[in-house]
């Protein structure tokens, strides 16, 4: 055996001692052996000491990773295999990916655990049972050299009944654990494989060895008027007992190996459970049999989740659904934490941001997620682990096992109140139709087949998807592969009044918006790589950090990522608001509240991978829109002129669980510098649970607001506070005279001599003449950034500096907003710098107003850039500041400021640039 000094000298690998987790509560006792610490350990050309609970890869056991790495889905492919700018990232020593967190070792296939243990003597007539909680994924267990069997589920605990397999004294235990893709659950699964918990082999849960009598109380499952209860016997013969529970006694015979039966109780007068009450109880079932003895313990709650109409109901109360989607994301050694405290903490954090619901998307969490969310008081949607086309027998047996010991394992918990087969894909139509019928003898939660999928059963209690039955789309971009077109965000000018209602009206049964959201911010490639102490490396972000290092952008990250943040925020409230103003929708799964790591990578989260706050924002922000009380504002749009009345429909979303009283609605408008120029206070009502409460109306004449100008509604009910930006922009704008300018669309013959003479050159180049042709840059990162081309914006915002000159006639943030999209919608970057650019701008040049780049090209990209070049100077501006203008008042009004700009004393780039670097931007 392996000292112990030897093996933690063995597990530091990279300069970084990996941490494994600890397993305090597996105390020892009577009749429990925790089998935790040295395991002997062998696969393929390894062998040595491993720590279990843990993985052989955390260890530093596995096969290095190359470019050409067998890895779940097969080898990477792609642009990540053959481009050039990742040449030197495929190299023997320095391969790294972006496609998800790398592994500093990989291994698919089996392995074997080996260790001594003794039986106590006074387990000499007892059942023993091994158990192995959370494997990945098969196990077979043999026992001084006998097989106790083979088991394969990804969610709930191995258990082996070894009691004829063991003697007192020294036993020897071999484990034997594969990983190997057995049964097609999907190419990207989060329950097994890289893109997110990885495809780690081990057993990261309990190991023990446990001892009853040999007839035994094997399950419980509690209902609100009677326990149903499983009695075991392996005593070879009948046994009469008796069975109680609350005083109530029922005498059994004992005749097989399993027994169930019913015993009525009675639930009157407890407390329910719900997300506002978390109400918990305890019953204790005793059984007696002759000289076998055994007491269950169980912890539930009483508590009714329905359905009415469209609407989930709990405890005959509506409820709305704002849930999370978990994707099984633990970035230090991938696989999931299983201590009690770690989920604690998860479920507050939860809470803290609004949430009330959590969607385990393709996994299922371990039980210390469902006794942390039992106390916490969040809803929980497991799901069978799959993420695939379901057409065979051999996967259609799989999940029945799996389906059938999650509903055993975790079904007494009250947080567990929806199931599904899995992610998106299809089931064939009779597999689901088993599963709903077989799942419904279970009547304590609502079942649906695929979350996000097909096909669509009249059998399934409610519906997750994109869109509703009917064709109403249920989110903002919706459709693959992203482009910017299908996008409301670009569809229809920026607003406060969508809801979808439309669809939900004519549904008959609860929906939930399919992950909405998906906006990227970008990733801080400086500050994140520290925090992975483990086996899992971030190498997406060294990538990313070479190529912002060799473009001169790496001092910009910390802008970068706050310019991103800021406008992801906006984007993120105006999505969840929308699903709030739909009276009668079931809810929304929001992807995400964390990043995600795998499938190219997404950092799509206000929360790192490590459930840690980005520095943009503060919980107490997203619960403004996000919370059981919300205040909303329709307003038919965020850009308006002096000419005007600004008119706000005002309203509440109470699911707070009881009745709200307000003795007024406060609203309030204030300038940009906080100064108030507006207020009011409404009539005061009384709202009742649910969306679509009519709070009140509020109109306000523009005429005397100053134009241009920023401005900030605020409304308050009671403590309940939400905002909304919105601008006014004169009515008529001043023409401004241009005999001093050349305005051209490319560079002519004309253009080219005048910045030789030493004159202003306004460029305004088309988006066709453009190179790289990306497309528009209004919003953010749908989802992920497509490598070099595609996806629904060219960018993940902007970044300027709102106070040089060149705005003093147009307010704007540093970062993008809702004023922006007349001006970005269709707009086009021009590249300055990229890999192997030809004729790349300076290093420290800084446009005046920069896009900030994906993550994966790091382009350095403007659509507003000045420069001297020859004796002239040089303005380029790639958004449309020509036409429409009598229509398009905020491109009017950013003309009128570009040109006041370019005729004062303030145009005076600094930085000179050549010729060929301006030929450069164009293709």
């Amino acid at each position: 055996m392996t000292s112990r000094r030897d093996f933690i000298k063995n597990t530091a690998m990279g300069g970084a001692m990996i941490v494994l987790p600890s397993f305090k509560w597996m105390a020892a006792t009577d009749n429990y052996i925790p089998l935790s610490g040295e395991w002997l350990y062998r696969a393929q050309q390894w062998t040595g000491a491993v720590k279990l609970p843990g993985s052989m890869q955390a260890q530093g056991f596995g096969n290095e990773v190359t470019a050409d790495t067998e890895w779940w889905d097969g080898p990477l492919k792609g642009v990540w295999k053959t481009s050039p700018v990742y040449e030197k990232y495929r190299q023997p020593g320095n391969v790294k990916n972006y496609e998800f967190l790398q592994p500093r070792k990989h291994y698919l296939g089996a392995a074997w655990y080996e260790k001594e243990c003794r039986i106590p003597t006074a387990w000499k007539h007892k059942r023993i049972l091994l158990t192995l909680e959370r494997v990945h994924w098969q196990s077979t267990v043999h026992i001084n050299g006998k097989e106790a069997g083979t088991q394969m589920y990804l969610s709930a605990p191995h258990e082996y009944d070894i009691t004829e397999l063991v003697t007192t004294g020294s036993n020897h235990i071999s484990i034997r654990v594969d990983n190997s893709r057995l049964v097609d659950v999907g190419d990207m699964p989060h329950c097994i494989s890289e893109q997110t918990q990885g495809t780690w082999n081990g057993i990261v849960g309990a190991i023990a060895l446990k001892a009853t009598d040999k007839v035994w109380i094997d399950d419980v499952q509690v209902y609100p008027d009677k326990l149903h209860i499983t009695i075991g016997n392996i005593t070879g013969g009948a046994v009469r007992g008796k069975v109680s529970a609350q005083g109530i006694e029922k005498e059994v015979l004992l005749e097989g190996r399993e027994t169930r039966l019913q015993l009525d109780i009675s639930s009157d007068g407890l407390p329910r459970w719900d997300e506002h009450h978390p109400h918990l109880h305890h019953i204790t079932v005793q059984l007696k049999a002759g000289r076998h003895r055994d007491t269950r313990k169980v912890r539930y709650g009483i508590r009714d989740f329905s359905r009415a109409g469209t609407q989930f109901t709990v405890n005959g109360k509506p409820v709305h659904l704002r849930g999370n989607v978990d994707t099984a994301i633990f970035p230090l050694h991938g696989y999931p934490e299983m201590g009690p405290d770690w989920w604690k903490k998860l479920m507050r954090i939860h809470k803290e941001w609004g949430m009330n619901c959590i969607r385990f998307h393709s996994w299922c969490p371990p039980e210390a997620a469902f006794i942390a969310a039992d106390e916490a008081g969040i809803y929980l949607q497991p799901e069978c682990g799959d993420w695939s086309s379901v057409q065979t027998q051999e996967q259609f047996e799989f999940y029945k096992k799996e389906s059938e010991a999650i509903l055993r394992r975790y079904g007494n918990h009250p947080s567990f109140v929806t199931l599904s087969l899995g992610n998106e894909k299809s089931v064939k139509k009779e597999y689901l139709e088993y599963f709903l019928r077989e799942w419904k003898n279970d009547n304590r939660r609502l079942y649906n087949g695929k979350t996000g999928g097909k096909p669509l059963l009249e059998g399934c209690d409610f519906y997750v998807g994109g869109g509703t039955r009917n064709g109403v789309r249920a989110r903002y971009y919706l459709g693959w592969p992203p482009t910017p077109g299908p996008s409301y965000f670009y569809q229809f000018p920026p607003a406060t009044t969508r809801d979808y209602t439309a669809g939900i009206q004519q549904g008959d049964r609860p929906f939930i918006a399919h992950e909405i959201a998906q906006r990227c911010a970008y990733p801080d490639v400086l500050q994140l790589p520290g925090k992975f102490t483990g086996s899992l490396q971030p190498t997406y972000l060294d990538i990313a950090r070479d190529q912002l290092q060799e473009l001169g952008m790496l001092e910009q990250v910390p802008d970068f990522v706050q310019a991103s943040g800021k406008w992801q925020i906006e984007m993120y409230k105006e999505e969840i608001e929308a699903n709030l103003r739909t009276p009668g929708i079931g809810g929304f799964h929001l992807l995400g509240l964390q990043d995600f790591p795998g499938q190219g990578t997404a950092p799509v989260g206000f929360l790192d991978f490590f459930y840690d706050a980005k520095p943009y924002v503060k919980p107490e922000m997203l619960r403004r829109c996000c919370d059981h009380t919300v205040v909303l504002a329709r307003m038919d749009k965020r850009t308006w002129t002096n000419g005007e009345r600004l008119d706000a429909r005002l309203e509440l979303y109470n699911f707070s669980g009881g009745v709200l009283q307000s003795s007024g609605i406060h609203c309030t408008v204030r300038s940009a510098n906080g100064d108030v120029v507006h207020r009011e206070t409404l009539a005061g009502k009384t709202f009742p649970e649910g969306a679509g409460q009519a709070a009140g109306r509020l109109s306000i004449d523009l005429k005397n607001f100053d134009a241009p100008a920023k401005y900030n509604l605020s409304v308050a009910v009671n403590d309940v506070v939400n905002d909304w930006d919105f601008w006014v922009y004169p009515a008529a704008v001043p023409a401004v005279p241009t005999a001093h300018l050349l305005i051209v669309k490319t560079l002519t013959d004309e253009a080219l001599h005048a910045l030789n003479e030493g004159k202003t050159v306004l460029l305004l180049p088309e988006r066709e003449t453009l190179k790289g042709k990306l497309v528009q840059c209004f919003g953010t990162f749908y989802w992920t950034a497509f490598d070099f081309h595609g996806g629904e914006t060219s960018a993940c915002g902007l970044l300027t500096d709102p106070q040089h000159p060149v705005f003093r006639h147009f307010p704007t943030d540093f970062h993008g907003n809702w004023q922006w999209w007349e001006l970005l919608t269709q707009a086009s970057p021009f590249i300055l710098d990229e890999f192997a650019a030809k004729h790349p701008w300076p290093k420290s040049y800084r446009p005046l107003i920069q896009m900030v780049p994906s993550w994966k090209a790091n382009r350095k990209m403007a659509v507003l850039a000045e420069a001297k070049v020859g004796k002239g100077r040089l303005m380029i501006c790639s958004m449309d500041i020509s036409t429409d203008l009598e229509k398009r008042k905020v491109a009017a009004q950013f003309r009128y400021s570009l040109l006041r700009y370019l005729l004062s004393e303030d145009f005076n780039p600094a930085e000179a640039i050549s010729m060929e670097m301006v030929k450069g931007i164009f293709a």
